[in-house]
């Protein structure tokens, strides 16, 4: 018959402390943890931002929808911020705040909040780094499609 004996560095102390080397270990094996989920995270990260994850959305409500699919086509249409250098009123804008008043609230509100990133983004590139908007205008895509 064998019984399993430990180690003699690894006997309790006779005062019911750890020994140092045992402590010591679960302090590192600890450190490890710590720093593979760090790295796990940044990993995952980095990947989202170069490959474009974009997390599961769920489908807004009939009168978000058709709000956000009017100001999408308001996107597409207006040209980038003539109305605005001229002095007239954006079209644009208008249906952004048609868009708001209409989703307020959980995932409509989600709606809301990717149509604004759109716009801002268009405001940002302009008409001709259209290419660059593709990710937020999935982001707004995935939202109307049920």
């Amino acid at each position: 018959m064998s019984v399993l004996v430990s180690p003699k560095s690894e006997k309790p102390h006779p005062s019911g402390k750890l020994p140092a080397k045992r402590s010591r270990r679960i302090v590192l094996i600890g450190l490890v943890i710590v720093a593979a989920a760090f790295i796990g995270m940044s990993t995952w990260q980095l990947a989202a931002q170069v490959f474009g994850y974009v997390p599961a959305s769920f489908p807004v409500s009939p009168p978000c929808a058709g709000a956000l699919k009017s100001f999408t086509e308001s996107i597409d249409q207006a040209p980038a911020r003539a109305s605005v250098a001229s002095g007239r009123p954006d079209p644009v804008d208008a249906r952004l705040a048609s868009l708001e008043r209409q989703c307020t609230t959980g995932k409509d509100y989600e709606g809301f909040v990717a149509a604004k990133r759109l716009r801002d983004a268009v405001l940002a590139t302009g008409a001709d780094e259209a290419s660059n908007l593709g990710r937020f205008r999935r982001a707004v895509d995935m939202r109307l499609s049920p």
